[in-house]
């Protein structure tokens, strides 16, 4: 595990669906971002308003 090397992580609609109605999806999506902005990106499924589009980014 510790030789992978992703060039992205991707959560499936229940980590991101009400994304903005629920304050402990934000920290999860949050610390998860912390830990891959440098080297990875992060794909969320599962946004389907704009408020949780606007929430995401």
């Amino acid at each position: 595990m510790q030789n992978l090397s992703p060039d992205f992580v991707k959560l499936d609609h229940t980590k991101s669906r009400n994304l903005s109605n629920s304050p402990i999806k934000q920290v999860l999506i949050s610390l998860i971002l912390e830990f891959t902005h440098e080297k990875m990106q992060l794909v969320l499924e599962g946004i389907e308003s704009k408020v949780d589009l606007s929430t995401a980014k």
